[in-house]
């Protein structure tokens, strides 16, 4: 059993409306799930995606200064930003 919860939940969350992180605390505390399978519909479309600074050549982290950034905006966006313009992203090894 895998019990680590996906840094994509956020995107299950968002169409199957259910507080993954919530359940999990709930089973970890011994207590039963608060919704059973078939309770759980599915509403809408959610995608994730990431933007890594990376060497296309090697894939190895390629830091530097990001100059331009837009965000879409909309109904119905969520957006998760953790870099904007001008700051500097740094590798981790």
């Amino acid at each position: 059993m895998n019990t680590r919860i996906q840094v994509e939940h956020p995107v299950t969350e968002m169409i199957t409306g259910v507080d993954l992180i919530k359940e999990q605390l709930r089973i970890a505390a011994g207590q039963p799930l608060s919704i059973k399978q078939e309770e759980v519909h599915v509403r809408g479309h959610a995608v994730e995606c990431r933007i890594n600074a990376e060497d296309p050549n090697t894939f190895l982290p390629s830091p530097g200064k990001i100059t331009r950034f837009h965000a879409p905006g909309g109904f119905w966006r969520t957006l998760g930003v953790s870099y904007l313009r001008g700051l500097h992203r740094t590798a981790v090894l």
